[in-house]
This record gives structure tokens, sequence and C-alpha cells, in this order.
């Protein structure tokens, strides 16, 4: 099946009403080509509206849920931020995905993966303390080939960085 892929800047609009309008766009144009809709940041569009403060928040979220509600097809959307999702809205989602930080293996296998067995051997201890995510790893390799500062000791205290990185929000979700 073809693939429509949507960020929120292509869907929010800062006039009243074109938002809606172009949510109904992109639940049709996906209808009509029988495409995949994969939608990223789902929450800029689906936070409960028990947060809300303004009508039109209320009525795009309401728009939302409605074309989810009448699309025959296959829809996507991802989020960081699963606790703020609307609860109409997760009762349409017939599978819900969470991708959790990786368990001590996993961290293992991916360091000796990029930097190779001895250096997994010298920073094992280290990492077995770290909560990391595959998307921390690819952060820090990237920040540290872009600054050619590449080296198994940079890597590791950048991911002790990242790691403590993951913290709690206020109202108790996991950031």
């Amino acid at each position: 099946k073809p693939l429509i892929f949507k960020r929120a800047s292509d869907i929010l609009s800062p006039w009243v009403g074109e938002t809606e309008q172009k949510i109904a766009e992109i639940f049709t144009e996906a209808q009509n080509k029988k495409a995949v809709l994969l939608i990223d940041e789902i929450d800029s569009f689906l936070y409960a509206r028990s947060f809300s403060y303004h009508s039109w928040e209320i009525t795009r979220t309401n728009e939302f849920l409605a074309r989810i509600e009448s699309f025959n097809g296959w829809l996507i959307c991802t989020t960081n931020f699963y606790e703020l999702l609307d609860e109409a809205c997760l009762r349409r989602f017939d599978i819900k995905v969470r991708f959790k930080p990786l368990n001590i293996s996993q961290i293992l296998l991916l360091f000796e993966k990029i930097l190779g067995k001895e250096a997994l051997l010298k920073y094992k201890d280290r990492l077995k303390k770290l909560n990391l995510t595959p998307g921390m790893f690819a952060i820090v390799y990237r920040r540290l080939k872009l600054l050619e500062d590449f080296s198994p000791e940079t890597f590791i205290v950048e991911l002790e960085k990242e790691s403590k990185n993951i913290r709690k929000s206020p109202l108790g979700f996991r950031l």
C-alpha cells in the first residue's frame, strides 16, 4: 500500500476551521488512494480535551475523532506523550505499541556493534547503570561524528548524560 506521512505542520493552521478542513482532506486522500496514513506526533491534535482552553481546540479533537471513527483504512499515529492523549482517542485504536527503553543485554549489544568488543569490556559496568533508548544511541553517535570527537570514552560519557535526561515531568509522565 502507498504511505501518506503527515506531520503536525502539514495539518495545523492558525486560522479557525482550517485545521479541521485539512484533517478531513488527509483522511479523504488516504481513503481515495487506499493508502496507509501515518501521522507523527498525534498528541498535537488528540491531547485530552480537559486540557483545552479554547473551543477550537475541542472541535479540532472532535474532528479528528470523527474521522478516525469513519476511516476505512490503516491509520498509524506516533507520540512520545501517550499519557496526554484523550481517552476517547485511545478507544479508537485497535493496537497500541509502546517502545520502552532497552534492557541491559540490548544496551550491551548495541554498544558492542558500534564500538566493538574491547570497548564493551572496558565500559560494561558503566553501561549496566544506564537507562537508554535506541534514539539516545543515535543522538550521541551523530553528535560525536559531527564534532569529530568520536572515541569510546566520549561515547560513554555522552550516553551517561543522555541517560540522565530521562526524567519525570511534573504530571508524573516520563519525558
